[in-house]
């Protein structure tokens, strides 16, 4: 029995050869949009998340310190404010810095006059204690200071007969600036002194409010200038 050829079936095999090189096509492209050596069925790498900068933390500051000043006062009774005596010389500070805010100070210094000037030798050593606030504690540079004390003083005047001692009492505000490298510090430091004559400790040389070679009540501005090495 034989089939009969239809022209359709005639028409076939064109069909296959048309249509062939469009199937190949079509499987090839998703294996081409793969990346080479990936395998087809891999997923895409999630977004990386972007990096968070922590700051540091700054450094605390060192706690001891020990320091050489050189320093000048102006002196001058609260009853003749326009009669003032120079004084100048040097000492030692020993700080403690017990909080990043505030620190301690104990400060000895010996000051004197000039006599050829003033006319007047007269030797002072105060001892002062006091208390500083730092407004920039985080400035590894610059340490901007305001500060406030109290003390003592041991004052000797010189007279062609004899010499004279008093004792002093010393309330003081200032404020002052320090530029740091590393373990070394430069600064000054500008306080106003009110003093008081203690004549109980000594016995009364001169009559109850009655100024003498040390007045019994007096103001000064001091100016400091000081290096210290911190530890």
């Amino acid at each position: 029995m034989s089939l009969a050829v239809t022209p359709a079936m005639r028409c076939l095999p064109v069909l296959l050869v048309a249509i062939s090189p469009i199937s190949i096509a079509l499987a090839s492209a998703p294996a081409a949009a793969q990346a080479p050596g990936t395998p087809a069925t891999a997923a895409p790498a999630p977004a990386a998340l972007p990096a968070v900068a922590v700051a540091p933390e700054a450094p605390r500051p060192r706690r001891f310190s020990l320091g050489l000043r050189l320093t000048g006062m102006s002196v001058a009774s609260t009853a003749t404010p326009e009669d003032e005596l120079g004084l100048a010389g040097a000492g030692l500070a020993a700080r403690y810095r017990f909080a990043r805010r505030w620190s301690a100070e104990l400060s000895i210094d010996h000051v004197q006059s000039d006599p050829e000037k003033s006319g007047v030798e007269r030797h002072s050593v105060p001892v002062t204690l006091g208390v500083a606030f730092h407004i920039t504690p985080h400035n590894p540079r610059w340490d901007w200071t305001v500060r406030a004390g109290v003390g003592a003083s041991r004052t000797t005047v010189s007279t062609k007969d004899s010499d004279l001692e008093f004792a002093e009492g010393i309330g003081y505000l200032g404020a002052g600036v320090e530029r740091k490298f590393r373990r070394f510090g430069v600064g000054i430091d500008l306080r106003a002194l009110a003093m008081a004559r203690n004549d109980e400790l000594d016995g009364a040389q001169f009559g109850e409010d009655e100024d003498g070679p040390v007045p019994a009540q007096s103001t000064a501005g001091q100016f400091t200038l000081y290096g210290t090495w911190y530890f």
